[in-house]
């Protein structure tokens, strides 16, 4: 199952996300709904850098991929970004829906105020 974490801060923002796990739909190379998932993560974040010039933090393994906004960690506005944010979190929720949540799990963790002003 892949594990969607959505990060916003105490105010609602989305900030970053994090995927942890694999759908287990097929085998490897073929499952659709990994391959779905795994799309939609890459693309945000490379639309993030590429078409808003917003500045991440990112971590990558096997299985596991994290990304922040820095702007919108910190509490700054930058609509542009939080509009990809929440286009990933719709794409997502589209394939949870068609799929299962036997594939795909969603949440949203809120950033404790004092980690805001780190």
């Amino acid at each position: 199952m892949i594990k969607a974490s959505f990060l916003e801060t105490s105010d609602g923002v989305l900030y970053g996300y994090e995927f942890d796990g694999h759908a287990g739909y097929a085998e490897e190379g073929t499952d659709i709904v990994c391959a779905a998932c795994s799309v939609l993560a890459i693309n945000t974040a490379n639309a993030l850098e590429k078409l808003v010039n917003a500045k991440l933090t990112e971590e990558e393994r096997d299985g596991y991929l994290k990304v922040e906004v820095l702007r919108l960690k910190e509490g700054e506005s930058f609509p542009e970004a939080t509009l990809l944010l929440e286009a990933l979190k719709l794409g997502l929720s589209d394939i949870k829906q068609s799929y299962g949540s036997r594939y795909v799990q969603l949440k949203t963790w809120t950033l404790p105020e004092a980690a805001e002003n780190d």
